[in-house]
């Protein structure tokens, strides 16, 4: 479980950036959790990250 910040909000408080934390995972899962690791059952979409931001902005 993790918690996390969302376009900034909650990010004084030293929570790291939801969409940060997706990017990084996405890209280092192997180096960071080991080769064998499966952390999700499909892997993230990154590509709706754009249209959830807008959401949450508005």
């Amino acid at each position: 479980m993790v918690s996390s910040s969302w376009l900034g909000i909650a990010e004084r408080a030293g929570m790291v950036a939801t969409e940060q934390l997706l990017f990084l995972l996405a890209r280092h899962t192997g180096e960071l959790l080991g080769a064998a690791a499966a952390p999700w059952w499909t892997p993230p979409d990154l590509t709706r990250l754009p249209v959830i931001a807008q959401m949450v902005a508005a």
